[in-house]
């Protein structure tokens, strides 16, 4: 009988990709279309994005509904993602799911995502077309963070660079956010990204793996926001270290809380 559930988790996980590929290829045909009936380059991602996200969501309601990921987040929690405005939202990232689950709850976010994803690759005409990557020339993306910033929108960074180590342990944070935040003075909604270890979703994990004994579970708690205002008076190089040590200490501080309660309960 476990062999079977594992067998189904796998197929889910498949249909899952199906779908999403469907999903995507559907919407890099639309594109020029929707580029054609949009005035600005920022009204044309408005709208790619806001055609895109009934698919993401879709995806997400799919996995949860066939029992392949459960996730857990309150619903102040929920609200705060659903009406986030003007911030830069930094978690930490340890599976590849991260993104669509994230996105799914950002309905308006761009999104600093990895150089590679924008060249050979499935996603590029998505991505090139969309969202930023972490090979953009920093004065470019500070630009197009803050004209999307100041006009109400978000922008997902995932504070690691990479997916964390297979254990769960995160790695070291990158300066980006931090660096984005102080430039465009703009704060920082930290988010932490927990639940059990995401087994066939980590860094090195094979495409025909799950997590042996259950689904993949998110556990999602929304932070205080990090003010930029905090590190007035400080040289721009030591502002941007101090907010990402803040950044850092917040997320591990929840990964430590929530690593102590999952042991109470076993």
């Amino acid at each position: 009988m476990r062999r079977i559930i594992y067998i189904y988790r796998i197929v889910c996980k498949l249909l899952t990709f199906a779908y999403f590929g469907i999903g995507i290829s559907l919407e890099i045909v639309m594109l020029p279309f929707v580029k054609l009936f949009s005035k600005t380059q920022q009204d044309f991602q408005r709208r790619a994005r806001k055609l895109a996200n009934p698919i993401i969501r879709g995806g997400i309601g799919f996995t949860q509904i066939v029992g392949l990921v459960k996730i857990n987040i309150s619903k102040e929690d929920r609200k705060k993602l659903r009406t986030a405005a003007g911030v830069v939202v930094a978690a930490n990232h340890p599976a590849f799911f991260d993104s669509v689950l994230m996105l799914s709850l950002l309905p308006w976010s761009d999104i600093v995502a990895k150089g590679s994803l924008s060249k050979s690759n499935p996603l590029s005409p998505l991505i090139n077309s969309l969202f930023m990557t972490n090979s953009f020339d920093f004065g470019k993306m500070m630009e197009r963070t803050r004209t999307n910033l100041d006009d109400g929108g978000t922008i997902l960074f995932f504070a690691e660079g990479t997916r964390s180590f297979p254990d769960g342990t995160l790695r070291p944070f990158k300066k980006g956010a931090a660096r984005l935040s102080i430039g465009t003075g703009h704060p920082i909604l930290p988010v932490y990204l927990g639940g059990n270890l995401k087994i066939g979703m980590r860094k090195g994990d094979k495409v025909l793996q799950v997590n042996p004994n259950e689904r993949f579970i998110y556990d999602i708690r929304v932070m205080d926001e990090i003010s930029p205002e905090e590190f007035a008076g400080f040289p721009n190089a030591i502002a941007v270290r101090k907010c990402t040590d803040k950044l850092q200490k917040t997320i591990r501080e929840e990964k430590e809380r929530a690593d102590e309660a999952n042991m109470k309960n076993l």
